[in-house]
Formats: structure tokens, C-alpha cells, sequence
């Protein structure tokens, strides 16, 4: 316990280091009042080769103003033990805003494997926003994961947004720590993620 919180709160630079770039795309598109389609495709690669790709498409439905639902399906290949792997990922999404500076998206997936078990995963990723003008709003946030045997990732993300209207564009580093049979490892990303809405 005492170890996933400071890998959580106090992420710090250990042996087993990696660097990548993650490019996310967000397609959003609304069917209604209260119901709204999500399409993202990510790609992710390192200095040698795409290590990851990933297309996620889903419905969110909004519950009251500040909670929404979304049900998804994600499609995944991934470079793993020297050979190219497949993997579905059915999730349920629930995103509430507590205020204009602080929300948080909790997600419970299915991981569908190719070369290993099974397995049940659950997120839970706050994200605190300054908007200092209507144009740049600054963010951080920080996205636990936990299996059935406990806690075995952090992701810690800090980052610009750039926001016009019904488009943005947030580039920011993230820090990924990862927690496998008491070794830790981590990977430094330059994240871009580029979204708009319909």
C-alpha cells in the first residue's frame, strides 16, 4: 500500500526507463440531447518502431448535467514478447464534474488477451484544469490502475490545453509507472491528444 501511494502522489525517476509518443485523436458527435457518439484512434511509438494501436468507439448518455455513462468497445494491437498481439477491450466509462477546475473519469474494462489470461481492470483518473483564458487551460492529472490483485499502474499526465470553440489541441508529458511482481518500471511520453466536436 505504502509503495503504490508514493508511486501515485511521488512518482520518481527509477532504473528501467523508456520513451514513446502517444498521438490521440478524439471524434465527438452528438445523437440528441442526451446521447453522444466517441470515435478515438491512438498511435504510440518509441525510437525504433509503432509499439501500439489502438480504435475506440462508444455511446455516452448524460444522466443529469455534471454525470455521464458511456459504454464502449476498444480494438488493440500491441507489440508484446518480440511478436505483434491483438486484444479486445469492452468498458463502461462514468464521468462526473465536481466544478469548472476539478473532474474525474472512472472506467471498468475487460481486457480480452491473445497471449495471457484474461483480466478486470479499473481506472480512476481525477483531472484538475486551470483556464486561465478561454484559449489556454492548463492541466494535471494523475490515473491509478488496479486488477483483482491490486494496484499495478500510475499514469501522471501534465499538459497545455489549447481550446477554440469546438476543437482543442493538449499536448503535455506523462509519466508512466508500472508495477509487475515488485519491479518498477516507467515510460516518458510526449503525449499529443487532438479532439473535436460535431
Amino acid at each position: 500500500m505504502i509503495k503504490c501511494i508514493l508511486l501515485i502522489f511521488f512518482p520518481i525517476i527509477l532504473l528501467g526507463q523508456e520513451f514513446q509518443s502517444w498521438n490521440t485523436f478524439n471524434i465527438k458527435g452528438k445523437l440528441g440531447d442526451k446521447w453522444e457518439l466517441a470515435a478515438e484512434p491512438e498511435l504510440r511509438y518509441s525510437l525504433d518502431d509503432i509499439e501500439y494501436f489502438h480504435f475506440d468507439i462508444g455511446v455516452v448518455y448524460k444522466v443529469i448535467d455534471k454525470l455521464k455513462v458511456g459504454l464502449y468497445y476498444r480494438e488493440i494491437f500491441e507489440n508484446k514478447s518480440n511478436m505483434r498481439v491483438h486484444e479486445m477491450r469492452p468498458h463502461i466509462d462514468v464521468f462526473y464534474k465536481f466544478n469548472k477546475f476539478f473532474k474525474i473519469r472512472v472506467r471498468n474494462e475487460y481486457q480480452i488477451k491473445q497471449i495471457s489470461d484474461n483480466v478486470w481492470r479499473i481506472r480512476f483518473r481525477p483531472t484538475f484544469t486551470y483556464k486561465i483564458h478561454e484559449l489556454f487551460q492548463p492541466y494535471i492529472q494523475t490515473e491509478p490502475f488496479f486488477t483483482v490483485n491490486g494496484f499495478i499502474r500510475n499514469r501522471l499526465n501534465i499538459g497545455i490545453g489549447l481550446v477554440h470553440k469546438k476543437m482543442w489541441f493538449k499536448p503535455g508529458y506523462q509519466l508512466q509507472t508500472d508495477l509487475k511482481n515488485g519491479n518498477v518500471s516507467q515510460i516518458h511520453t510526449l503525449w499529443i491528444n487532438i479532439g473535436i466536436k460535431l
